[in-house]
């Protein structure tokens, strides 16, 4: 069966058109179609606390485009979620009901702490050591959610208020770091072997940048490296020269702040990067819910 993950973020809206595989016990996610458009609502929010009506009729746009690719798969169910921006966008609810008018789709705001459920869930179609540690990393525009993995299972997890667009708009202060770098200490006071799992368009494209084919891990010092080779770029070269995407070129550099700065706090020094996310997540949890009918 194919479904449609709809993620609206405070940067990109996305939609994942795919089915789970099951081999060995082991589920996979097939991905037939992944449509990425450069919304900025974060843009709007973080600054005016509201979506503008240019950014809500491209919305709109993007949601009748998705809408039409999902007919054309001709998927078995969707759900289409919204993430920081809108969680804080003061006219939130005329959205909503303008979506569901102009494009039939019910589009749900979730909270932080299903965001990074969602999003932690997609640890069942990975390969990995069950009896180790991992403190797994998403990194969005307006959030970030930080979980930690023990012997398979999620210990405690959090949703920060601290995003790449959040950064570039100046609005992330001292206490927000604070607060995330209090709480990541706290798991793990013993400075255990902690393995980071890091998803996000920025850690993917970080990744692309620094590995060989068949590596799917990042050090520490690579991001780094890779960071303080980009900031050397004005915004103009990292799109003409270094090839990144005008929605990519600016927030590159903060995510790398977020993501070194979580490895800092919980002393950690590799991390893998499997190229999931909040859509893969609800992939898979379309699958668990219609498996079970």
């Amino acid at each position: 069966m194919i479904y449609g993950a709809i993620d609206i973020g405070s940067n990109a809206g996305r939609l994942l058109i795919g089915n789970v595989v099951e081999e060995d016990g082991m589920a996979s996610i097939k991905k037939f179609s992944l449509t990425r458009v450069p919304l900025r609502l974060g843009e709007d929010v973080f600054t005016d606390k509201k979506i503008s009506p240019a950014r809500v009729k491209m919305l709109i746009k993007t949601l009748k485009a998705y809408k039409h690719l999902m007919d054309v798969y001709d998927i078995v169910d969707y759900r289409a979620c919204a993430t920081s921006a809108m969680r804080e966008a003061e006219n939130r609810k005329e959205i909503l009901e303008e979506i569901k008018k102009e494009t039939g789709i019910k589009l749900e705001i979730i909270a932080g702490e299903e965001e990074a459920e969602l999003i932690f869930s997609t640890i069942n179609t990975m390969k990995f050591e069950r009896n180790k540690s991992y403190l797994y990393i998403d990194v969005g525009g307006g959030s970030t959610e930080v979980s930690l993995l023990e012997n398979g299972e999620r210990k405690k997890s959090k949703s920060f208020k601290i995003g790449t667009l959040r950064i570039l708009k100046g609005k992330v202060d001292e206490k927000r770091w604070l607060e995330l770098k209090d709480w990541v200490k706290t798991l793990n006071p013993e400075h255990k072997q902690i393995l980071a799992i890091g998803t996000g368009g920025n850690i993917n494209r970080m990744l692309k940048i620094n590995r060989s084919e068949d590596d799917n891990s990042i050090s520490y010092s690579d991001i780094k490296r890779i960071q303080t080779h980009i900031a050397s770029y004005s915004l103009n070269d990292r799109i003409n020269k270094l090839g990144l995407r005008p929605d990519r070129a600016d927030v590159i550099v903060p995510a790398a702040d977020i993501y070194l700065a979580v490895m800092r706090y919980a002393d950690v020094t590799q991390m893998l990067v499997p190229k999931v996310g909040l859509s893969d997540g609800i992939i898979y949890e379309l699958y668990k819910k219609n498996r079970k009918k």
